[in-house]
């Protein structure tokens, strides 16, 4: 990414050492929790999850198209 880009900053802290690391943490707490889980616990998660990127997709879509999204 090129200096000047606007997404610069956005990438630079996505490639980051600091987020590396702070992602293997998460990881690693949602492991050790989902050992302790039911299966209907697992199965909200899931459907949380799901839903979320769903709404993270509908984001970039709404920002390529341009579209007013109010909050």
């Amino acid at each position: 990414v090129k200096e000047g880009n606007p997404y610069l900053d956005w990438f630079e802290t996505y490639t980051s050492d600091e987020y590396k690391r702070t992602v293997d943490i998460c990881i690693e707490l949602i492991d050790n929790q989902a050992d302790d889980t039911t299966e209907s616990q697992k199965i909200k998660a899931e459907k949380i999850y799901v839903q979320a990127h769903k709404l993270q997709l509908q984001g970039w879509d709404a920002y390529y198209s341009m579209e007013d999204w109010p909050v």
